[in-house]
């Protein structure tokens, strides 16, 4: 009994220090530390003025966990405020529109990070809201989110990103964008990094258990293109 109890303990002391571990070691691996950025906050510029709403749908605990403690640290330092909402249940939804509307309503600029398998039904809710146009970067994990790209802009966005295809790896190009994000690199900067860092990383990777054709197919499935404002950036 006492064994089991062990057990029990060391599985969750030890599985949340070996995630933490293990995206530490994935991380440093594929990219340079952020100190090494060369960029300060003086010249991000100061926080005040801008928020960022950030969505984790339906997805199992582990995965949902990963998310938040990989994207809440680095955006709250870069924002005057940051809502995080994970779904748990359906009714969360609605959640993430009661946030949006808030801080439209509070804040000049809103970028919003949707760690989602699809976007469209959150479209038609951001729809409905008013100061639609202080939503400045909208960014969406979701296979083949691009071809809404157009949709978000006319609905008030500056800009959207998200990837074209179907089987797209986009968790990998998330790790890279965002760190390059709020560094304060221009949007086009960003993605081009992010997306350089994605490929490298995931064609050695499919290479090895597909070959070639599975490397280029999945590259060319999770490169992320940008739609409206290519320039801006999270601060100054």
């Amino acid at each position: 009994m006492t064994e089991g109890r062990d057990r029990r303990r060391l599985a969750l002391i030890g599985t949340p220090i070996w995630a933490v571990l293990v995206l530490g070691f994935i991380v440093m691996l594929g990219d340079r530390p952020l100190s090494f950025a060369g960029r300060t906050a003086s010249d991000i510029g100061a926080p005040t003025g801008r928020a960022a709403l950030v969505y984790r749908d339906r997805e199992n605990a582990f995965f949902q966990w990963g998310t938040r403690i990989y994207t809440e640290p680095l955006l709250t330092p870069h924002y005057a405020k940051v809502v995080y909402i994970t779904e748990r249940q359906r009714s969360d939804r609605a959640r993430v529109f009661e946030a949006a509307g808030a801080l439209l309503r509070d804040y000049a600029e809103v970028d919003v990070f949707l760690a989602v398998h699809g976007e469209r039904a959150l479209r038609r809710g951001f729809k409905m809201l008013p100061h639609r146009e202080r939503l400045r970067l909208v960014y969406s994990t979701g296979c083949a989110d691009a071809r809404y790209g157009a949709a978000w802009t006319a609905l008030g966005a500056d800009a959207f990103v998200g990837h074209d295809g179907r089987m797209s790896v986009s968790p990998l190009f998330y790790v890279y964008f965002l760190r390059r994000w709020i560094e304060g690199h221009p949007l086009a900067e960003a993605v081009q990094q992010a997306n350089a860092q994605m490929k490298t990383r995931l064609w050695w990777g499919a290479w090895l258990v597909g070959g070639d054709a599975l490397g280029e197919a999945l590259v060319s499935q999770t490169t992320a293109r940008i739609v409206g404002d290519a320039q801006q950036r999270i601060g100054r």
